[in-house]
């Protein structure tokens, strides 16, 4: 049975953000019960008519302004539109946020494998994984644990020194960067709250960490994702950049692994619950 691949106007795009910043927002603001569950079934969604290939196309490439305009021509109300067999509903509004976190149909990685071709996955390199349901299930899981309320304060200390170091390095002088800077600045408290102190304090490997989603997401046009089969450069490249990635993560969960004493920090907790390396690195 098909799939909704929701869109969330204001959801960030970046990879890293992406996943933890929406169920960041579910574990902060959403406790099970205090909301009623709506259905995207039961939501009024207006279908967008037209040619299925003209949709895709201005999707992938002017997708701002193809949201925005459809926004502003149907009032700003939900609307559906075709992506080859995926059913593609961009959501705005209240109703819409109550949608987004409540509708059992929505998976949390079909809209990111649609809009930048997909994460890296750990099949890509030979490397185990499991059933897409479970996955999200087990991510979620996983991830609203290791953002409680009472963790991440204890972690508000070293988090603003981060911060503070990273904007530091910005100066007091000239211009910055802000869609690389603040890239870096939100992936920085990403691999501190969701890794280990030794990769968090890492510099260098995390500027090539970074590196490695940059290259993974610059693979991705129109139409390589339309045309998957079509060999070409940018699937070399995706390879490599996975597979720098899941490098990284899996050395420091084994580094983890070797340690004489746990911490709290999230590769332990995972690790203290029996996670393999796969699932431990799937959760990234």
């Amino acid at each position: 049975m098909p799939q909704n691949v929701v869109l969330n106007l204001w959801a960030p795009t970046t990879l890293v953000v992406l996943g933890l910043a929406v169920i960041a927002a579910w574990a902060w603001n959403f406790t099970p019960g205090s909301n009623p569950k709506v259905s995207l079934a039961q939501a009024p969604v207006q279908e967008l008519h037209g040619l299925t290939i003209y949709h895709t196309w201005l999707f992938f490439k002017q997708r701002y302004d193809f949201l925005w305009y459809n926004f502003r021509r149907n009032g700003h109300k939900m609307f559906r539109f075709h992506v080859l067999q995926h059913s593609v509903v961009a959501l705005t509004g209240e109703e819409a946020r109550k949608i987004f976190f409540s509708d059992q149909s929505m998976r949390l990685g079909e809209g990111y494998r649609l809009l930048v071709g997909g994460a890296p996955r750990l099949e890509d390199l030979n490397v185990g994984s499991i059933g897409a349901d479970t996955e999200d299930a087990d991510f979620i899981r996983r991830v609203h644990f290791l953002l409680q309320k009472d963790r991440i304060s204890d972690m508000i200390p070293v988090l603003c020194d981060d911060i503070n170091q990273r904007l530091e390095g910005w100066g007091t002088k000239g211009r910055i960067r802000p869609f690389r800077e603040v890239y870096d600045l939100a992936l920085q408290t990403t691999i501190r709250v969701a890794t280990c102190r030794e990769l968090a304090e890492d510099r260098a490997t995390i500027e090539t960490l970074a590196q490695a989603y940059w290259d993974f997401e610059t693979t991705t046009s129109a139409v390589s994702l339309l045309f998957p089969w079509l060999p070409n450069k940018a699937q070399k490249k995706r390879h490599r950049a996975t597979e720098t990635i899941y490098g990284i993560l899996n050395q420091f969960v084994d580094l983890r692994r070797r340690a004489q004493s746990p911490s709290s920090d999230a590769i332990d907790v995972l690790i203290s619950e029996g996670a393999s390396n796969e699932i431990i690195v799937g959760v990234r």
